[in-house]
């Protein structure tokens, strides 16, 4: 039973008296459909997605003893085993007609004959009876699917999604200008980003939010620090339980997370990557990620060498060492890394060194200049602000956003939206636990409360920032009266 979505799926039944064996599959084997008369060949491959029990009639037509093979699985396909031009209408022909009359049954049977001869010596020799569920060890498994893969039609399974609908989805929860969005959305899908730009102005949410949006596989996300070593990042041998091991870093988890989730992206997401030392942390991860193409990406062979030579690994890396066997690079190139940096000047951008800027395709994410986020905040975060003092903050902050009117008065402040935020949830509280009367004038609410709360979210303490905002306030206040 042929069934289409955002990927392509493949629904197989077992009748009844099998339950013993299939309650032994389990959600993220591997599994080969064996189609038997008139096909009698391993039609398709892929990973079992979930497991159901389906009261309708499996096949469109009548069992001999009445069971509708209520047992089934869900597979998403990673191959099919058909030469072709008409792939899925073969396939949906055969599916939907009696097992034993069907010409496309015969077709796609066609081009996986022709493969036996071929089969490495030892696979299958026990051909499947009908209806059956026969395990297999996972040497051969391994080696089947690897013969497979090569020979057969692979299905593309990288999400296809449409960039306005990102961009639409991800700024209604954010409130962050769309085209950045698309930006940073068709970036990562040609390789790795890093956005930059000034603290607050949701790089982090930004990048989280762009993952979710394009694969369904939760991110890896990860705050860097000063302490960050090679074996953080790539891995490294360490002392557990006084023997000594090789411990996996974050890439090696992310690799095996591709691996085991074929054609979709995995996000790994590094926070604040400035605040790593570059040198001593990300050596082997310009080794591995030479330039922002997946294309040029590949595991150095020294650090497979590396991980082989030691006799106790941890679980990550085991798992690794079999799966890099069986996919070589192709997981590594469906990682995408979207790392935050802070740079309140671009020009300061050199700081962090030459070699992470050429891997990395550079997004600037600027301090917005409207109040489009601000209205969205006062929308979701301030329900019990009154509606005439949701217009006086919108006012004031358009006023400290507008760009000075002379080049020898105080540059552009930076309001982020994360600040705003902030704000507008703390006057919210403020409102709610009866710390402000809502009858108050407005422009008292901004003057007496709403600019502490801004003044205490910006991040700064001291320092021409804070300065050039006390200015802007005293200014503005002034003006309004």
């Amino acid at each position: 039973m042929l069934r289409s979505g955002g990927t392509r799926y493949f629904v197989w039944g077992f009748h009844s008296g099998l339950e013993s064996r299939y309650n032994s599959i389990n959600t993220g084997d591997y599994a080969f459909l064996y189609v038997t008369s008139p096909v009698s060949a391993i039609v398709l491959g892929g990973f079992v997605r979930s497991k159901f029990r389906g009261d309708d009639k499996f096949w469109p037509i009548d069992y001999e003893a009445g069971d509708k093979w209520p047992l089934r699985v869900d597979i998403e396909v990673e191959f099919l085993c058909v030469k072709d031009e008409g792939t899925w209408s073969i396939i949906k022909g055969c599916s939907e007609s009696s097992y034993d009359r069907s010409n496309d049954c015969s077709r796609w049977g066609q081009y996986s004959q022709e493969l036996i001869g071929d089969l490495p010596y030892g696979l299958m020799n026990k051909r499947p009876m009908l209806g059956s569920i026969i395990p297999l060890p996972d040497e051969d498994g391994t080696k089947l699917r690897k013969f497979l893969v090569e020979r057969c039609t692979t299905i593309e399974r990288i999400r296809q999604v449409n960039i306005d609908d990102v961009a639409k989805d991800v700024s209604s929860r954010l409130f962050i200008n769309g085209d950045i969005i698309k930006d940073v959305a068709n970036a990562v899908m040609t390789g790795n980003v890093m956005l930059i730009g000034p603290p607050g102005v949701g790089k982090t949410s930004l990048a989280k939010e762009v993952a979710k949006a394009l694969s369904d596989v939760p991110p890896i996300v990860k705050v860097a620090n000063a302490l960050w070593f090679r074996r953080d990042v790539i891995g490294g041998e360490t002392i557990r339980m006084g023997s000594v091991e090789w411990k996996s870093g974050f890439v090696i988890q992310a690799y095996n997370l591709a691996a085991k989730n074929p054609g979709r992206y995995v996000f790994l997401i590094i926070d604040e990557f400035n605040r790593a030392d570059v040198d001593k942390a990300f050596g082997d991860f310009f080794t591995i990620f030479t330039s922002p193409n997946p294309e040029d990406w590949g595991m150095p062979g020294t650090l497979i060498e590396e991980i082989r030579s030691y006799r106790e690994r941890d679980n990550y890396a085991e798992e690794f060492m079999k799966l890099y066997e069986q996919y070589s690079d192709e997981p590594l190139r469906r990682i995408r890394i979207i790392g935050t940096m802070n740079v309140v000047d671009i020009r300061n951008l050199f700081m962090v060194g030459e070699a992470i800027l050429r891997r990395f395709i550079i997004i600037e994410v600027k301090c917005p200049t409207d109040t489009s986020d601000v209205e969205g905040f006062l929308n979701r975060y301030g329900k019990d602000i009154p509606s005439d003092v949701h217009k006086e903050i919108i006012d004031f902050i358009r006023g400290l956003r507008r760009p000075p009117k002379s080049s020898k008065s105080r540059g552009r402040l930076c309001i982020s939206p994360g600040s705003v935020k902030v704000s507008i949830q703390l006057l919210n509280n403020a409102y709610v636990n009866g710390i402000i009367d809502k009858a108050k004038n407005p422009h008292e609410v901004v003057r007496d409360h709403f600019v502490n709360y801004l003044r205490s979210s910006l991040g700064v303490l001291i320092g021409n920032e804070l300065k050039a905002f006390d200015e802007a306030v005293r200014e503005l206040i002034s003006k309004a009266g």
